[in-house]
């Protein structure tokens, strides 16, 4: 796992066997598993709450919160071992139970940032109707899925036999890890960017004030805050050939986990603002079984590309006429627009006569 260290290296963490970075892990693994625990569940509570049914964005965003839990408590598994302490204090039995479990822990974080994105992806193919840009989110879909296969099959072999990954003493081989790291550091951060600016030209092409129009592309940037921390675990990987694994790498690979964690409050939030407004407006959060069952049937007769589920995005006064370049969306001159937020526009649950985005292009 580590390369040989100088004497300097080992000079100095001979000087400095008693530091212990554990209690930082602990806590900043503790938040990641509350802050995906909580927002997710929140997801499934207003969805209940309003009768709606669940599509494949929740189901990706719970499996991106069980990867966060599950990767959280490997972490949380190796710390009394000697994870976030100097690696050359550390015994040998436990630095095998590291590696060993460090294997699984690659895989675990390598799918839990990809479900994430196809979380993202799948939010969008619910939310938007255009069939152009539906064939995009499928296109980078399909390209997200080829790619967390071969990263998955490349980290599962990198040393051959398996075993090798945790016992230096196997006779076998391993490929270069490292070079491994940065280039699929690299890939992330691209496409990072492209999922999460998809839907800024879809939003800036519609006919709304130009401070509505901000709105909205802000709030689903959002998720480019994701990227920052993407492009500094790309900057740290180019150091990861440092020997002393434990101790650096202990809150380097924090920046993993708060990856996807990132994205599940990305595509959380706006329900999560739409909770809040229904705890503060008229008690409407009890919805009874024939109330569901009504909303239900009133989804199903809507025509082909209603926009359904909380996430969809109505906006009132849009509607659209046929020109000879196109779609063109035009405002509705006998409806206002009704929204007098960014945040209501994306998550403003209203009655089913409400307008939708007809992004037909």
């Amino acid at each position: 796992m580590a390369v040989e260290p100088t004497p300097e290296m080992l000079a100095y963490m001979d000087a400095h066997a008693a530091d212990d970075r554990s209690p930082l892990i602990y806590g900043l693994y503790s938040l990641a598993i509350v802050l995906a625990v909580v927002t997710t569940t929140l997801r499934f509570v207003l969805k209940y709450s309003v009768g709606k049914g669940i599509w494949w964005d929740d189901f990706l965003a719970l499996l991106t919160c069980v990867l966060v839990i599950v990767q959280a408590a490997l972490v949380m598994y190796i710390i009394p071992h000697g994870w976030g302490r100097h690696y050359w204090t550390i015994a040998a039995s436990n630095l095998q139970i590291i590696d060993k479990t460090w294997y699984a822990n690659t895989i675990i974080i390598n799918a839990g940032i990809q479900s994430g994105k196809m979380a993202v992806l799948a939010f969008y193919y619910q939310s938007f109707s255009s069939r152009t840009f539906r064939r995009f989110v499928i296109a980078v879909g399909v390209s997200t899925l080829c790619w967390v296969t071969v990263v998955t099959l490349f980290l599962s072999l990198a040393c051959w036999p398996i075993k090798k990954q945790w016992d230096a003493s196997v006779q076998g081989h391993c490929k270069d890890r490292i070079r491994w790291w940065v280039a699929t550091n690299v890939l992330n951060i691209i496409s990072d960017f492209i999922i999460f600016l998809m839907p800024i030209p879809v939003l800036w092409s519609l006919h709304l004030p130009l401070k509505k129009k901000l709105g909205l592309c802000v709030v689903f940037s959002f998720g480019l805050i994701v990227c920052v921390g993407s492009i500094r675990r790309a900057i740290a990987a180019l150091t990861m050939r440092d020997p002393d694994v434990t101790w650096r790498n202990g809150t380097i690979m924090l920046l993993y986990v708060f990856e996807p964690v990132g994205v599940l409050i990305c595509i959380n939030l706006p329900l999560i603002v739409r909770l809040l407004k229904t705890l503060k407006g008229p008690s409407k959060t009890v919805v009874s079984y024939e109330a569901r069952a009504a909303q239900r049937e009133s989804r199903n007769k809507k025509p082909n590309g209603w926009l359904r589920g909380i996430d969809s995005i109505r906006l009132t006064g849009l509607s659209t006429r046929m020109s000879t370049h196109g779609a063109e969306r035009l405002p509705d001159s006998s409806h206002s627009i009704a929204p007098t937020s960014p945040s209501a526009s994306i998550v403003g649950l209203t009655e089913p006569h409400k307008s939708r985005i007809d992004t037909a292009m």
